[in-house]
């Protein structure tokens, strides 16, 4: 079934290894949250066939001063892996060092429908993530995983001189040059709909949370209007599991 989206401008923990800073204390923490399917609110599908999917806790081990996981000789280890209920969820509670960085990720996702994408996190700047455990207290967090989706791209120009001559020319998105697909410039009153289907992630943005432009779906380019060119930068949603007619204005 095609859907037409419109886009305008049970726990038990296994522990598998600890390691600690002796520069810190330990401070028991709590992490439980909940896998839910990327572009909605519902728990992620589980098969039957295949072994239930996990939450892993990383410790992450500052030895650098560049800021960066994986940067200035940082490593990481899990040190719990912590299965998931039939209804997603999962908790543990563990002794953390003060003076490191802890992260959850996830794995055993079922791959014939869901993309694992960006966990695991390691090489990701630490700023730029949400799944970081604060250590001390209690932590609730919701990990997103990322659908398999298919889109139909479809342009329309909303300025309503139906003699006007703008031009978009696109620079990237919607398959983008590393898909292999050229996305010709637009001329005038355009309602465009491309003749190929892109497969990508769901969500509109990639891990589940909004804010960084370059976590999400968009398209990037120039629109000349009345003789004048701008950047334009417009962000659009991709349903789970479907393929979608993806409207995108401008």
């Amino acid at each position: 079934m095609k859907k037409i989206i419109l886009v305008t401008a049970i726990i038990t923990a296994i522990i598998v290894s600890f390691g600690c800073n002796k520069d810190g204390k330990m401070v028991e923490t709590t992490i439980s949250g909940q896998l839910r399917t990327n572009g909605s609110q519902a728990v992620i599908k589980m098969s039957t066939e295949l072994s239930a999917p996990t939450v892993d806790v990383y410790h992450v081990y500052w030895s650098g001063t560049t800021g960066v996981l994986g940067g200035g000789g940082n490593t990481y280890e899990i040190i719990a892996t912590i299965p998931v209920s039939s209804d997603g969820k999962y908790s543990i509670t563990l002794d953390l060092n003060d003076n490191d960085n802890y992260y959850v990720g996830f794995s055993n996702i079922d791959e014939s429908i869901y993309i694992q994408n960006h966990y695991s996190f390691y090489g990701s700047n630490d700023v730029n993530r949400h799944d970081h455990i604060n250590i001390g207290g209690y932590n609730n967090i919701i990990l997103y995983v990322g659908a398999t989706s298919w889109v139909i791209p479809r342009f329309v120009n909303t300025n309503p001189d139906p003699n006007n001559v703008d031009v978009f020319d696109i620079g990237y998105g919607i398959g983008g040059p590393d898909a292999g697909i050229v996305l010709d410039d637009l001329f005038g009153a355009t309602d465009s709909m491309m003749n190929w289907v892109h497969t990508t992630s769901s969500g509109t943005y990639y891990n589940g949370y909004g804010s960084d432009i370059n976590k999400a779906h968009h398209v990037v380019g120039k629109l000349t209007r009345n003789g004048i060119t701008e950047d334009v930068k417009i962000i659009y949603n991709v349903p789970p599991f479907d393929t979608s007619i993806v409207v995108i204005e401008y």
